[in-house]
């Protein structure tokens, strides 16, 4: 997803990866939020603004999963990684959150 410069507003990319341990094919997908109510998708944002990423996946078979979420900034430098793992015991879908801060200065 990214996010383009306009006036005060900042650039930031964000990438999320999904993986299994068996290799199965995955449908998953990543809306990115302002606040905490997770209704309204938002595109821009400013600085000091806290980003929030609801990462969904559906009908996911048993198995174990890691789940990265990837924010740059405008400088293509990494500006915050994240790792989450999980374990399904039957097929589910599953939803996880990630946030960040958006800074005004390099890389964390």
């Amino acid at each position: 997803m990214s996010i383009f410069k306009i006036g005060s507003f900042l650039l930031v990319f964000f990438f999320i990866f999904v993986v299994s341990s068996d290799g199965a094919e995955l449908n998953c997908s990543a809306r990115v939020f302002s606040g905490q109510d997770f209704m309204t998708p938002r595109s821009r944002f400013v600085i000091d603004e806290k980003v929030y990423s609801r990462a969904v996946c559906l009908d996911l078979p048993p198995g174990k999963y890691a789940m990265a979420a990837v924010w740059y900034n405008p400088f293509q430098q990494v500006q915050r990684q994240d790792k989450h793992t999980f374990y399904l015991r039957s097929v589910s879908g599953y939803s996880t959150f990630f946030w960040m801060k958006v800074l005004k200065k390099g890389p964390l």
